[in-house]
């Protein structure tokens, strides 16, 4: 593996996902709590 090309790669795809999440787990969140 080059350490120059992956880690690259997956901090700039690092933070997508875990926003995506952060707003499916905050979705749920407020289902659950206006429920």
């Amino acid at each position: 593996r080059l350490p120059s090309s992956e880690p690259v790669i997956m901090n700039d795809l690092t933070p997508i996902p875990a926003l995506v999440g952060g707003a499916l787990i905050g979705l749920a969140a407020s289902l659950l709590l206006l429920t």
